[in-house]
């Protein structure tokens, strides 16, 4: 992003407008959730879940974020200049944004989402945000290993979508589209010191998330 480009998307105009455009495109989905129960149980009770999904489904899920936003969504945003405008976007549709990726920012960003008691639902993009796509990341095993807080995946399907000729090979569902927002089952991850176990976790989560990659 240029510095021109830059200067027009930080305005709070613009990324107002963009939001606006974003939300009525977004009212055309014919959009449902399946097995959303066990996740609302947990943040009644005031108690942090994982939720975790593919780079590629972001673009339902921030729209989504609406419906829970009273347990405080947040999720973690690249300090790249990239991360600059979808995190003054994402603010908008009512997430709370900790900067930070594997490669800077990432620890104190994994501290701040494991010790904040304010942020109840975590999401978490687990290949995220330069991929490759499919291969999980560790960041999801480390916060539900330091919180004891169960992962939740999430899956998206459309009826009709674009497929981006990105690295995530992200997805935009169609106007009025079917979209299924699914949420798969509770998983707890015991915190151990054992380097093999922690690889072990992190290849069960990938084999329960690859089949819905779309």
């Amino acid at each position: 992003m240029n510095k021109i480009q830059k200067k027009i998307f930080s305005s709070q105009i613009v990324i107002y407008l963009l939001y606006k455009i974003f939300l009525i495109y977004c009212f055309t989905f014919r959009v449902k959730d399946k097995n959303i129960e066990g996740l609302l149980a947990r943040l009644k009770k005031g108690k942090k879940v994982i939720c975790c999904l593919w780079h590629q489904h972001i673009f339902e899920l921030v729209f989504y974020a609406r419906k829970l936003k009273s347990y405080n969504p947040v999720c973690m945003i690249s300090a790249s200049n990239d991360g600059d405008l979808a995190s003054k976007f994402m603010q908008k549709a009512g997430w709370n944004i900790v900067r930070g990726s594997s490669s800077k920012g990432g620890r104190q960003a994994l501290r701040t989402l494991t010790e904040n008691k304010n942020y109840l639902l975590i999401a978490n993009a687990v290949d995220g945000p330069q991929g490759p796509v499919g291969k999980i990341k560790a960041g999801s095993i480390k916060i539900a290993r330091e919180t004891g807080a169960p992962v939740i995946p999430i899956y998206v399907t459309a009826s009709r979508y674009w497929r981006l000729n990105s690295w995530d090979k992200f997805i935009i569902p169609k106007p009025f589209a079917k979209v299924n927002i699914i949420f798969g089952d509770t998983i707890l991850f015991n915190k151990d010191n054992d380097p093999e176990s922690f690889e072990k976790q992190l290849k069960y989560l990938e084999d329960i998330m690859l089949p819905h990659l779309n």
